[in-house]
């Protein structure tokens, strides 16, 4: 498999396709990137707001150090997929994720909550490198590892799915415990995939994207 972005017989707007929505996905990552920082300097002081399931799941801060590497995992899945020697739904890829991204990035600055564990605190790997991400709602690990999980054809990669989805259940599991998100942050993440990949799929335009 070559990470190669088109093969050399597309037409032209083919890969005038992917290059935009490559393009689209940059842009989302920009605002999601803008909009963080804004959240924290618009609402420093944000509130730290009561959990049930917090209430009802021991705190097992430790559980963190899983999240990315199984964020890393659903990448991995979505890209191995994406690149396939076809390469024929790239733009359908790209343009899921960016929209997924920046469905994120506006909504988490509706309603700025407070980390669980402090807002002056990170997430996980995140720590090491001293990256801070301010938006709550809907957790984005969650939408990607879902999303990951849509996209992937039960009819020709089924087994590859089937990774896919348990990799969305433990990121699910460990966000928890670890007080990475609110648990209306994971059903957020959920909710803003589902809506996306029906859009994409199930409409006229989202067709377009898609060469099958």
């Amino acid at each position: 498999m070559q990470f190669q972005l088109y093969n050399h017989n597309m037409t032209l707007k083919d890969k005038m396709k992917i290059w935009l929505s490559v393009l689209y996905f940059i842009f989302s990552q920009i605002i999601g990137f803008l909009l963080s920082n804004f959240i924290q300097a618009a609402y420093p002081e944000r509130l730290i707001v009561p959990d049930l399931l917090f209430d009802l799941v021991p705190e097992i801060l430790w559980f963190e150090y899983f999240s990315e590497p199984l964020i890393f995992g659903s990448i991995g899945i979505l890209l191995y997929y994406v690149f396939s020697p076809d390469r024929k739904n790239i733009p359908f890829h790209f343009t899921a994720v960016g929209s997924v991204y920046l469905l994120r990035a506006l909504l988490m600055v509706l309603t700025p909550l407070g980390r669980p564990t402090g807002n002056d605190t990170s997430f996980g790997i995140l720590k090491v490198v001293g990256f801070m991400q301010h938006g709550m709602f809907p957790s984005g690990h969650v939408a990607l590892s879902f999303l990951v999980f849509l996209v992937i054809s039960k009819k020709t990669h089924k087994s590859l799915r089937i990774i896919a989805g348990v990799l969305c259940f433990f990121q699910i599991i460990v966000l928890i415990p670890s007080r990475g998100h609110y648990s209306i942050d994971i059903a957020g993440g959920l909710f803003v995939s589902w809506t996306v990949w029906s859009i994409l799929t199930y409409t006229k335009a989202g067709r377009r994207l898609r060469a099958d």
